[in-house]
């Protein structure tokens, strides 16, 4: 596929944006699942939430959020959900209840 000068600029535009959120908004990255961001700045964010393991032992868990059709989430380690009991206590008995109660 050929493109259009005016498709190559727009394209350069959104670049340009996604590197200013990048670096604005501490986000780790954009794709087509959708967006992937630090643990911090997901609770520090979202309120409310999903959880789900993701079977895999360095990054167990996997916590998202749906906003216009776009998922936000990230994924942490089991020391991090430890670490929310300091940093996000009300997001820390969530989601441990919500590991407690998950089918082995």
């Amino acid at each position: 596929m050929k493109l259009s000068i005016e498709q190559v600029q727009k394209m350069a535009e959104l670049q340009k944006q996604v590197v200013e959120v990048y670096n604005t908004y501490d986000l780790s990255s954009f794709s087509e699942r959708g967006v992937l961001m630090t643990a911090k700045t997901f609770f520090d964010t979202f309120k409310t939430f999903s959880i789900k393991s993701r079977r895999r032992a360095d990054y167990p868990y996997e916590v998202s959020a749906v906003v216009g059709e776009v998922l936000f989430y990230t994924i942490i380690t089991a020391a991090e959900v430890v670490e929310l009991e300091i940093t996000h206590p009300d997001k820390f008995e969530y989601i441990s209840r919500a590991i407690q109660e998950e089918p082995v």
